[in-house]
């Protein structure tokens, strides 16, 4: 009786098993002719259409695609790099979130009226999901009863205090110290603090952190990957297929779009999208000059740099005349300045890139109180232009923060907002000193051998070419010596260094691929043709799929 039990019993799993991996969408889409003239739908199936028959697969290789609430822009690319992988000789198959009452979702913002649920969620990119014809799975199909999954989700982060859940652990996984990006994306501001908004939000992406973590579990003992492809691999759900993947041994690509621009991808073996991590190549880049065309496109590109911000409706005339700023911030002649440059609050490029403060705020704190400490000097507090933006929908504005932090501003404390027409590389040359906390200026900053305190993490810092605070303290002690005129010297060769890591992130990490083309909500393919996805087909594509089958590093192939 006993081994009939077992036997019914291994059955049945071995039914489930086989049903949760059964395609949710066949392999062949829909005709090319089917689907609206000039639509990326159309191009995307009729380029499958013409793909031949990929290879057989190896059987060793297999690509899971964490494409979880993608936008039907990145799930294009998702499903192109599926087909390209498949043509390779791997198996792939993509994880999409089919959920849309999950508390906490990345394509969501706080300013929406309806932010608790995904209007549309799959049904809105079933139709790129048809016309790629790729094998991918829902998320529901992993969590055995879904509803009682999030009930459960939920219950559980209901039950946990407020000071408790950046430290909340689920199973053993630290889930709480996976929010920031998420918590910051949505709410557009700052995720650091206690407001009732970070909390509130906080819960959301806990319980989704736990609903993503568990679907990837069921996805992973099922597919059983070799690889994972994420986005970012900061938000969520993402981060919790990363740290799944790195825990169990499993290879982790992370993708973004880099520069604000949808065609240019940034690819990192093992780490987010935006903390590359390049030892070789930046070993090999540091113990040479630079070509002269290397050098001529570095140039080129500090040459082309906005002078106030990318994607504004007008861009004004900048007052670059030191004499003028000075009067129209009110600064004192003769006084030693230290002009501190802030980031966007909510940005990826900020968020989560502590080290010596517990957030941008505390730095700026910080250094309010250092000068309030100090009279005889000035300090100005530039806010990022990119505030201003309006696609960014920006909700957390520093000037505002800085003011509700210091009711009674000190007096050689002064406030430059977004909109301002100062220009922020006039201030830069201006300062006795600057302070930045992970903003790209201080990369230009050491390239124009101007004076830098670097207090976060940002992707230039810590590479042997950056002045780096380690500590509150040290931050202090840095500001003390700056103030009693012993600064430390800049390394005589930080401005080449600097120079070579921005030819490195900008020239050989940002890949153009010639994939897309066109504005969100009218993307278009460029590639038609369908050996592009062969290989050998696509240089660029060639390297991309080298790299995450076979790399440890994804650069733009260079002869």
């Amino acid at each position: 009786m006993t081994g009939s039990s077992d036997t019914k019993g291994s059955f049945w799993s071995h039914m489930i098993r086989l049903l949760r991996r059964a395609p949710s969408a066949a392999l062949q889409g829909p005709a090319p002719d089917s689907l609206p003239p000039g639509s990326i739908d159309r191009d995307l199936a009729a380029l499958v259409e013409a793909l031949p028959d990929p290879p057989p697969a190896d059987g060793r290789t297999r690509v899971a695609i964490a494409s979880f609430g993608a936008g039907p822009d990145h799930l294009v690319i998702d499903c192109l790099l599926a087909h390209a992988l498949r043509q390779r000789g791997a198996e792939t198959e993509l994880l999409v979130c089919d959920m849309p009452e999950l508390p906490g979702c990345d394509e969501r913002l706080l300013e929406r009226p309806d932010n608790r649920r995904c209007i549309g969620c799959l049904a809105s990119k079933q139709h790129v999901l048809d016309a790629a014809g790729v094998i991918w799975r829902r998320v529901s199909g992993f969590l055995g009863d879904p509803a009682r999954a999030l009930a459960e989700a939920e219950g559980w982060v209901s039950s946990l205090p407020d000071a408790g859940l950046v430290e909340a652990e689920y199973d053993g996984w630290p889930v709480g110290r996976w929010l920031g990006s998420s918590v910051a994306s949505f709410l557009r501001a700052d995720s650091h603090g206690d407001s009732p908004e970070v909390v509130e939000a906080r819960r959301r992406y806990l319980a989704t952190g736990r609903i993503a973590l568990d679907a990837a579990r069921g996805w992973f003992d099922a597919f059983r990957p070799t690889h994972l492809l994420v986005i970012s691999g900061r938000h969520i759900m993402w981060r919790a297929a990363f740290e799944l993947a790195r825990r169990r041994g499993i290879k982790v690509v992370s993708r973004e779009m880099f520069g604000e621009e949808f065609d240019i991808h940034i690819y990192s073996v093992n780490g987010s999208a935006e903390d590359p991590s390049l030892p070789r190549a930046w070993a090999e880049l540091r113990s040479r000059d630079l070509t002269p065309a290397e050098d001529e496109d570095v140039d080129r590109y500090l040459g082309g740099l906005p002078a106030y911000a990318r994607q504004t409706e007008s861009a004004p005339a900048l007052e670059t005349n030191p004499e003028a700023i000075r009067a129209r911030v009110g600064l004192t002649p003769g006084r030693p300045l230290l002009v501190l440059f802030a980031n966007v609050a909510w940005d990826l490029f900020v968020a989560e890139r502590d080290h010596a403060f517990d957030g941008q705020m505390h730095w700026i704190r910080t250094t309010v109180e250092f000068a309030a400490a100090h009279p005889a000097i000035d300090l100005v507090i530039r806010a990022h232009p990119a505030e201003i933006v309006p696609k960014f929908r920006t909700r957390g504005r520093i000037v505002e923060q800085v003011r509700g932090a210091f009711p009674e501003l000190p007096g050689n404390v002064h406030l430059v907002g977004p909109e301002s027409d100062i220009s922020s590389d006039a201030l830069r040359a201006m300062a006795g000193l600057n302070l930045v906390y992970c903003a790209s200026v201080g990369l230009e900053a050491v390239i124009a051998r101007q004076p830098l305190i670097l207090a976060g993490v940002p992707y230039y810092g810590r590479k042997g070419f950056t002045l780096d605070a380690e500590s509150v303290s040290h931050y202090l002690d840095l500001l003390d010596s700056w103030v009693a005129g012993r600064f430390p010297e800049p390394d005589p060769q930080a401005r080449d260094l600097a120079r070579k890591y921005l030819y490195l992130i900008r020239f050989r990490y940002g890949i153009r691929m010639g994939l897309t083309e066109g504005a969100d909500g009218s993307r278009r393919l460029l590639v038609r043709d369908p050996r592009a996805l062969l290989p050998g087909g696509h240089e660029r594509l060639d390297a991309v799929c080298e790299g995450i089958l076979r790399g440890d590093e994804i650069l733009f192939p260079v002869e």
